[in-house]
């Protein structure tokens, strides 16, 4: 298991080993430039890697390296290209998304790219206890977009018994998987009654019971004294 990791946005990349094999042709001329792509940008973990490269010399040895990890050698085809494809391993407790970047090289030609791990969406803030009056933290939301598509968050406040209490933007979540984390903010922009609150992240500007997603819901409870 690969030992060598890449942080990116405060989380930690973990990577399985790569299972290389030459199928069928990729496009690009012998004398183009060399590129690599995956299938995806971003996928949920566990999700298995589909890697395509072309514009490599024919008939070649090339090497693959996650993070700086090497990875693995085959050939490419007649044409330059190859497929093939590997399995990212787990995220480590805490860590919501990994970025991680691929090279691939022939000895004279060069290509990278990168892909996107991510839990499925969430969100959470990092303190657990304090004054609910007082109490600042810094939100963090994942896994809201699964096509690189930028996309506004909103937080909704629904009270132990009753409809929304208010909502309130977080920001736009980017990257390849929708990522978001906020500036420390006030976890309750009101004097919360006590009770299970019940917090919702989505892309709704106006609150919704049965939104189906993307959205987060997690709960906070508050006691009195």
């Amino acid at each position: 298991m690969p030992s060598l990791m890449r942080e990116r946005l405060r989380i930690a990349a973990l990577v399985c080993p790569l299972v290389l094999g030459c199928a069928g042709s990729a496009a690009g001329a012998i004398s183009g430039k060399a590129t690599v792509k995956t299938d995806q940008g971003c996928y949920v973990v566990s999700s298995a890697v589909a890697l395509y490269g072309s514009g490599f010399a024919p008939a070649r040895t090339y090497d693959v390296a996650v993070d700086g990890v090497d990875f693995g050698q085959s050939k490419t085809d007649a044409d330059g290209g190859f497929a093939t494809h590997f399995s990212p391993g787990g995220l480590g407790a805490g860590v919501v998304q990994s970025v991680h970047h691929v090279d691939v090289t022939d000895g004279t030609s060069d290509a990278s790219a990168a892909f996107t791990v991510t839990r499925q969406t969430g969100a959470r803030f990092e303190v657990s206890s304090g004054d609910p009056r007082q109490l600042r933290a810094l939100f963090q939301a994942w896994g809201f977009s699964m096509d690189g598509t930028q996309r506004s968050l909103y937080l909704h406040y629904v009270p132990p018994h009753g409809r929304v209490r208010t909502t309130v933007p977080l920001g736009r979540a980017g990257g390849q998987c929708g990522y978001l984390v906020t500036r420390r903010i006030r976890v309750f922009p009101f004097v919360p009654a006590a009770g299970r609150w019940t917090l919702q992240v989505d892309t709704a500007q106006s609150y919704d019971a049965q939104a189906t997603g993307p959205v987060a819901r997690f709960h906070v409870v508050i006691r009195r004294g």
